[in-house]
């Protein structure tokens, strides 16, 4: 993933070389002028130590530590206009019985993802898209008790899956248990 930065009037860095690697020779005799080696040279660097200032989205800026997991640093380049040109689909459904007023069921299904063959070739010259989430599934079973009007009790089951790039899944079953005074 590249993104342009100002330099001389020209020129580019990229998120697959580490924050800050030290492509310098320590026996240049002129002190790192040599000419650039571009399999390296185009690292994002900064007189920081410990890492790099970057403007974010939502106009912040922060300082990245070079120390930053790289697949992370890769991921916060991922650009908006190369996800946006793969298709998604998604939706949720909801099934509530009420069996009175102080008993009812809920039942919800749900998903979400980008097209995975379309994500899979967008990644094959992109790298930074093989740590976007493809998919996500989850499901829901609720049973909500009321005693008291202003007492409720919640007994709850989710299974979510979340798939990488490759189809890999990653797996979590919830439960929980919550109650509630309303006032």
């Amino acid at each position: 993933m590249y993104a342009l930065i100002i330099t001389d009037g020209n020129g580019y860095c990229t998120t697959i070389i580490p924050i800050n690697y030290d492509t310098c020779n320590d026996q240049a005799p002129d002190n790192c002028a040599r000419p650039c080696n571009w399999n390296t040279e185009t690292g994002f660097k900064s007189s920081h130590p410990g890492g790099a200032h970057f403007l974010f989205g939502d106009g912040s800026v922060h300082l990245v530590q070079q120390t930053i997991d790289h697949q992370t640093y890769q991921y916060l380049a991922t650009t908006a206009p190369t996800i946006a040109k793969i298709s998604t689909l998604g939706g949720w459904a909801q099934l509530k019985a009420t069996v009175n007023s102080r008993n009812e069921f809920n039942v919800a299904a749900g998903y979400g993802g980008f097209n995975s063959s379309n994500l899979r070739n967008a990644a094959a010259t992109d790298a930074s898209l093989l740590f976007v989430p493809a998919r996500n599934q989850s499901m829901l079973i609720n049973y909500v008790f009321k005693p008291r009007s202003d007492l409720v009790f919640s007994l709850e089951y989710r299974k979510l899956r979340t798939y990488d790039v490759l189809e890999e899944p990653y797996k979590a079953d919830h439960v929980g248990a919550a109650a509630a005074f309303l006032f």
